[in-house]
Order: C-alpha cells, then sequence, then structure tokens
C-alpha cells in the first residue's frame, strides 16, 4: 500500500510538472514570437501610412498644378489682361517702363489674387524678373531667377496645345517658405517675355499633416546640406535632425521619441533639391510592444514560481536532466533555430512523450520555414540564404547560380497553371540529379532556382551551369504536350562579386537578366552590368514622357522588289531624339519598353504617323508601309478598334498597310495571336511574319496563321556570302513561303551581290542598306526620286 502510494505521489508530481512545463516552453514561444510580431506589425502599419501619405501628396500636388497652370492660362487668355499687354497707343518708355509700371502691377495683382497667388513675376526671354508683384527681399528674388531661367528653357521651344500655351512647374524655396512657381509665354507685342506665378504650399502640407495625421517637412538645398524649408512638427531642432538624414533613411532615433521616415525627391536641379520628408512617432508601437512584453513577462514569472516550487517535490537526478534538455530545446525554438533534434530519452514516460511532441514541432517548422512544401519540396529562398550566410562567415569561396527558364510566363499560358506546376516539380528533380554531392539547391520562387557551389572557381562554375543548362533543355511531355525548354543560368562568385549574401544575389540575378536579354545559357556577372541596369531604368523613365514632349520620329527604309527593281514599299521604324542624349539606337529602349504596357502606346504613335505620311508615300510611288506590332500588342483584343479609330481619324484605309510581327511574339499565346491578326486580316491589313527562322514557329502554326509575307531574318542573309551552307537555308525558308502562298522578304541586304542571288533564288522582296537605310520622311522622297530616276535610266540597282 505504501509503495502504491509513493506510486501515485510520483506520477502526480510528473503530471504536475509536465504540465507547468509545457505551459512555459508554450508562454517562451508565444513571448519570442508575439512581442517581435506586434512591434513589426506596428511599424508596418505606419511605413503603410506613410507610403500612403507620400501617394496623396504626389496626387494632390499633380492636381494643383493643374489647377493652377489652367488658372494662369486663363489669366494669360483673358481680354482685359491681354489689352493690358497691348496698350493703344504704347506707352514711352515702353511695356515695362516706369510709366507704365505701376498700372502693369496693379492689372498682375488683380488678376493673382484671383488666381490666389502668393507673387507673380513678369520675365525677359532669358528668364530675368522685369516686375514681380508684390515686390520680394533681394535675396529671395536672386534666389528665384536659377528656377525661373530653368522653367523657361524647359517651356521654351514647346508647340501649344490648342489655345494652351506650354507650360512649366517647379517647387522653389524663398527663404522660409516654398512656392509651386508655374511659368507660361505672356505674349507682348515688342519681345518675347514670360509669366511666373507662385503659388504658397504650406497649407496643402498643413492639410496632408491633419488629413492623415503624419508630419510633413520640406527640405531644400545641396544633397549634402539641406536645411528645413517648412515643418508641421511642432519642435524645429526635431525638423533639423530629419534634415540631416541621409536621403534613403527609414528612422530616426535619438533625443525624443523615434521616429520612421519617408522621403520624396520634389525637385533636383543644379543648384538644389527639395524633399518632402514624412514622419510619424513610433511611440505607440514601441509602447505596445512593451506593455505585451510586461504582462507576458509575469505570466512566465509566476509559471517558473510554480515550476520553482513543484522541483522541490521531484528527485533531482531524472527531473533535472530531463528539464535541462527540454529547456534547451525551447530556447532554440524560441531562436528560431531548427536544425538540433531534440532528444526522445528519459526515465519518465511524460517526459519522453513530450520532447518527442517538441521535436515533431520542430520538424515542422523547420520544414514550413526552410522548404517549399507546396510543390518541389526542395529548401526555399530563407533555407538558400542561410546556407550561402553559413557560407559566407566561414570566408569560403562561394558561387552562386540562379536558373530560370525563358519564356516560362508564355508556356504558363500555353500549357496551363497545373501543368505548369507540373513542370517545375521536373525542372527540381532534374536540378537535384544534375548537381555535384554537396551543392545545395533551392526554390527561390516562380521559375527560379537556385545552386550553391561550395568551392567553385570561374571554370568549374562554367562547366556546371553548361552540364545544368544541357540537362533542362531536354524536351518534357506533359499531358501530350511536348515543352521545349531553354534555361538562362546568372552567375556570381564571392568574394570576387561580393563578399555578403545581398549584393551576392543581386549580381547573379543581374546575369540572369543579361543571360535571358542577350540569349544565352549563362553568363558570368560583370561590373558593367549594374551601371546597364541603372541607364535603362533611367531611361524607360524617360521613355514615358517622350511622346507628349515631342521627342519620338518616325524614319522609313524603303523596300525595293527584287524581280523588277521597282520600289516595293517602306517600313516604318521608331527613333527618340532626346533633349539631352541626341538620337538614341532603337536597341536601347525598345527591349526594355516592349517589358512594359509603354509599347502599345509607341506601336499607336508610329501607326498614326505612318497614316498620316500615307499620301505623301502614294505620291512618290511608295504604296505600301509596314508597321512592327509587339507581343503585348498582339494579346490585346482591341487592338483593331484602335487602329479603327486612327483610320477613322486621319479619313484612312488599311489597305497599303502592313502589320510586322515576330515569331516569339506569335509563339507567346498562338490561339489569342491568331484571334488578332485574323480580325486585323479582315479589315483589309496585309501581315507579315518577322525575324522568319530565328524563333520557334512551327509548320503546323505557320499554316493556320492569316499571314501574307514572310521576312527572313538578316542572321542569314548576312551570312549568305561567308558560309555556303547559310544559302541553303535561305533557299529552303523562301521555298516554304512559296509553298504556303506567302511572298518573301529578305532584310539586311547590304550588296549588289547578296540583292543578285536572292533574285535568282526566287525572294520577292528586299530590304537593307543597299537599297536605303531608315530615314526621315523627306529624305526618303529625295531617295525615291532617284532611285526612280535612275531605274527609267536602266541603271542597275
Amino acid at each position: 500500500m505504501v509503495r502504491s502510494l509513493r506510486g501515485s505521489t510520483r506520477l502526480v508530481v510528473l503530471v504536475l510538472a509536465t504540465t507547468t512545463v509545457l505551459v512555459l516552453l508554450m508562454q517562451w514561444f508565444v513571448i519570442s514570437r508575439t512581442v517581435p510580431a506586434v512591434e513589426a506589425n506596428e511599424r508596418r502599419s505606419i511605413d503603410e501610412l506613410l507610403a500612403s501619405s507620400r501617394d496623396v501628396w504626389v496626387r494632390r500636388h499633380g492636381e494643383r498644378t493643374t489647377e493652377q497652370t489652367e488658372a494662369l492660362s486663363l489669366i494669360l487668355a483673358d481680354q482685359g489682361w491681354l489689352a493690358t499687354l497691348h496698350p493703344e497707343p504704347m506707352p514711352a518708355g515702353g511695356l515695362f517702363g516706369a510709366e507704365y509700371r505701376a498700372t502693369l502691377a496693379d492689372v498682375v495683382d488683380n488678376f493673382g489674387t484671383r488666381a490666389g497667388y502668393s507673387f507673380a513675376a513678369l520675365l525677359q526671354d532669358d528668364g530675368t524678373p522685369l516686375l514681380v508683384q508684390p515686390a520680394l527681399p533681394e535675396a529671395d528674388t536672386a534666389a528665384l531667377v536659377p528656377s525661373v531661367r530653368r522653367l523657361v528653357a524647359e517651356v521654351e521651344g514647346r508647340p501649344r496645345r490648342g489655345k494652351l500655351a506650354p507650360s512649366a512647374s517647379t517647387i522653389v524655396a524663398l527663404g522660409e517658405r516654398a512656392y509651386r512657381v508655374v511659368v507660361q509665354e505672356l505674349g507682348t507685342q515688342d519681345r518675347r517675355r514670360w509669366m511666373a506665378m507662385a503659388f504658397a504650399i504650406d497649407d496643402e502640407m498643413a492639410a496632408l499633416h491633419q488629413d492623415m495625421h503624419v508630419h510633413a517637412t520640406l527640405l531644400a538645398g545641396p544633397e549634402s546640406g539641406l536645411v528645413p524649408v517648412f515643418t508641421t512638427l511642432p519642435d524645429r531642432a526635431q525638423a533639423q535632425r530629419l534634415a540631416a538624414l541621409d536621403t534613403d533613411a527609414e528612422e530616426l532615433r535619438g533625443t525624443g521619441d523615434p521616429v520612421r521616415v519617408r522621403s520624396h525627391l520634389v525637385g533636383d536641379a543644379p543648384d538644389g533639391r527639395i524633399v518632402l520628408r514624412l514622419s510619424r512617432s513610433l511611440a505607440s508601437a514601441e509602447a505596445e510592444g512593451e506593455r505585451m512584453r510586461q504582462e507576458l513577462t509575469g505570466f512566465v514569472a509566476l509559471g517558473l514560481a510554480a515550476f520553482a516550487a513543484l522541483m522541490w517535490l521531484l528527485s533531482r537526478w531524472f527531473v533535472t536532466r530531463s528539464l535541462d534538455g527540454l529547456v534547451g530545446a525551447a530556447r532554440r525554438l524560441g531562436r528560431q533555430d531548427y536544425d538540433v533534434a531534440v532528444p526522445v530519452t528519459g526515465p519518465v514516460r511524460e517526459f519522453r512523450q513530450l520532447a518527442f511532441a517538441l521535436d515533431t514541432m520542430r520538424q515542422d517548422l523547420r520544414a514550413e520555414e526552410y522548404f517549399d512544401r507546396r510543390l518541389t519540396q526542395l529548401p526555399n529562398r530563407l533555407h538558400f540564404r542561410r546556407e550561402l550566410d553559413k557560407a559566407l562567415a566561414e570566408a569560403r569561396p562561394v558561387t552562386v547560380l540562379l536558373v530560370g527558364l525563358n519564356r516560362f510566363k508564355e508556356i504558363n499560358r500555353r500549357i496551363g497553371y497545373t501543368a505548369g506546376d507540373r513542370l517545375l516539380k521536373a525542372m527540381a528533380e532534374r536540378l537535384v540529379q544534375v548537381v555535384r554531392p554537396g551543392d545545395f539547391v533551392a526554390r527561390l520562387g516562380g521559375d527560379l532556382f537556385g545552386v550553391l557551389l561550395a568551392g567553385a572557381d570561374h571554370d568549374s562554375a562554367c562547366r556546371a551551369a553548361e552540364r545544368i543548362g544541357r540537362e533542362l533543355e531536354q524536351p518534357l511531355d506533359l499531358d501530350g504536350n511536348r515543352v521545349d525548354r531553354q534555361a538562362a543560368i546568372g552567375i556570381a562568385m564571392a568574394p570576387l562579386h561580393a563578399d555578403a549574401a545581398e549584393p551576392l544575389l543581386a549580381r547573379a540575378e543581374l546575369a540572369l537578366y543579361a543571360a535571358k536579354d542577350r540569349r544565352e545559357s549563362f553568363i558570368v556577372y560583370d561590373a558593367a552590368f549594374d551601371r546597364e541596369s541603372e541607364a535603362n531604368l533611367a531611361l524607360l523613365s524617360e521613355l514615358r514622357h517622350a511622346r507628349d514632349n515631342g521627342e519620338l520620329r518616325l524614319h522609313l527604309q524603303p523596300k525595293v522588289d527584287l524581280k523588277s527593281g521597282r520600289i516595293a514599299g517602306a517600313e516604318a521604324l521608331l527613333r527618340w531624339v532626346h533633349p539631352q542624349r541626341g538620337l538614341i539606337p532603337p536597341g536601347r529602349f525598345i527591349p526594355y519598353a516592349e517589358d512594359t504596357p509603354i509599347i502599345k502606346d509607341l506601336t499607336l504613335w508610329v501607326f498614326e504617323a505612318a497614316v498620316r505620311e500615307q499620301p505623301s508615300l502614294r505620291a512618290h510611288g511608295i504604296g505600301r508601309v509596314s508597321i512592327n506590332l509587339s507581343a503585348r500588342d498582339l494579346m490585346d483584343l482591341d487592338l483593331p478598334a484602335k487602329l479603327d479609330a486612327l483610320l477613322s481619324k486621319h479619313g484612312a484605309e488599311a489597305s497599303g498597310l502592313c502589320l510586322e510581327t515576330t515569331e516569339s511574339a506569335v509563339m507567346g499565346d498562338i490561339a489569342r495571336a491568331q484571334q488578332t491578326l485574323t480580325r486585323l486580316r479582315e479589315r483589309g491589313y496585309k501581315l507579315s511574319i518577322d525575324d522568319f527562322g530565328e524563333g520557334q514557329t512551327s509548320m503546323r502554326y505557320l499554316k493556320d496563321l492569316p499571314v501574307h509575307e514572310l521576312k527572313v531574318d538578316m542572321v542569314f542573309i548576312k551570312g549568305m556570302q561567308t558560309d555556303p551552307r547559310t544559302e541553303y537555308i535561305v533557299k529552303a525558308l523562301i521555298e516554304v513561303g512559296h509553298q504556303y502562298g506567302l511572298s518573301v522578304v529578305a532584310e539586311g541586304v547590304e550588296n549588289a551581290a547578296v540583292a543578285l542571288r536572292l533574285a535568282e533564288l526566287g525572294c520577292n522582296e528586299g530590304q537593307g542598306w543597299h537599297f536605303g537605310k531608315p530615314m526621315p520622311a523627306d529624305e526618303l522622297y529625295r531617295w525615291a526620286r532617284a532611285w526612280t530616276a535612275r531605274e527609267e535610266q536602266g541603271q542597275p540597282a
């Protein structure tokens, strides 16, 4: 009986101890996860508010700029104003002479007051103020001059939009206030002059503070020495500290409450920048985290007290040892260390069960956090980054390979997303099979995979990339669909290219993009990729405004009938004349525009420009003009209606227009492309497949496409003179086109010998520098007259 009682007492004690330990572990886990999560969530909320506030500012700034620009336009178009500018008779001292200056100032003040202005300045043609109303301090007037001169230079030469004169605006800091300054042409009789009208923006920033509950501080000056111009902060010293922050800083700590910060560049000029810095206190976030930490700590303290009391009842030799292992395991879980297994040992069954439960939880958390459990079962991005950090910390040479599929989105659309997932699983399996033992493979997201090669040098990394590329290029059969894949691989090595994980991954990604752009199987990172990436982003941003700023130009390249020697047509090509960089080659901006919706706007611009030029082209014997369509254009089912609207606008017809698209654009989504092409053909357009022979067009699809013409890729045409086998390919492509009832055009014809041989092979038309380079319309007309005259005289092409 005594033995039984002792056994029951021991069982009760063990159950209580086990329960207490479990509660402690749960509390420990909750504290380690919940408190940082609460603080992080508060930070995210503040960051989202700051981002929303920045967007609100940008939207309101745009609206106010439009309103104030229109207000200035209405003033300058007002009959009373025009009468003031053109007095009869003209005062003896001129429009800005002393005897007329007071009258002019009164009229400016009258109209400016109605528009809600702060001050206005009448400017000479170079932007120098002739009259400022109301008068400004000399220092403010001097500070205003560079800004208005830049605006005058920006507006000068722009065409009028209907009745509205061109205008430009900027934010200018004068003294302790900031103004939105709008400049338009004044329209005086004696010489060209300008009006600048300024509107204070203090109320706009105060409204942003009131509506969004964030503080707004406007800073001005050189990047290294910004100073506050206006702030809604009650403490001016806090504004000074914000001004000293870096542009990309996100948090300010020091004296006072910590704050989260977001910056927005309002204006950037050689003589200084204007930056809007939005801020919000972090006191609420840290207070909430501290409150929860105290509460949870109190619960843990109570649990520890109970645990200490129970420990006195338990036998030290087995309880202490078991609990030490469990507490250590719990602490590792709290630190998110899921690699060390929890030993399931000890003389007490309940402790063993608890250890088993903890180890099961560890395995589940490790799988959730470090593996792609939904699809490939490979390690995920976090796991890959962890292994990379570990290798770099040990100062070992490391090579990162980023592997992606070319045209994966197109393949996904063609075969469906379920089959696309199976494609990724097959890709993961082949990657694991082809790498060496010890190499680390992970799925980083989408079709992007990472391979970590420990200790690889340049040559072994290239060999590994070649091996992976060959394996992944093997075709795959998915539900009867043969999927031809081509992998692209970017390579970066540490410490050669970077000695930290983030820059190393970023540079491997740049190399991957370069491999995709250049259609190479793999590329090793080069420092030029960073400069090229920054330049391309800046260029793409400026391209968005090129159309509205009148920077686009239409060039035309002639096509010639190879049999008769007569002019067969011309191809419309886009050129960009940048105001600072001059003529930018199409290869510098078209490939990047094709990745964005901008390309559709550019297509419509070229189409409309070609339609406007069509009557003059016909008058010079050029009866057909070709226009290129991108892959995004083909996917736009509204494209035919958009082209119809432009034809109707200019009273033109589809006949005489040829729409060219590439093989790769068609193969992206054949069904949708075929639908768009069929609707275009029904409207009377001639249709052409450009760069034929270079892409992946199947003969099975070619016979079903509603096209009239094939253009043989210039790679084959240029290779005819150096490689006899290339001529066989060209001959075969011409015969394929004729068998399908299509006319064939050769592009890249650069000399008479190639033109003659193409005519002998039966090619219908030729295009290239041998006949004429791309040129503006007026040059093309001179070329056409000379070509026709030479043809009539019987001279050879």
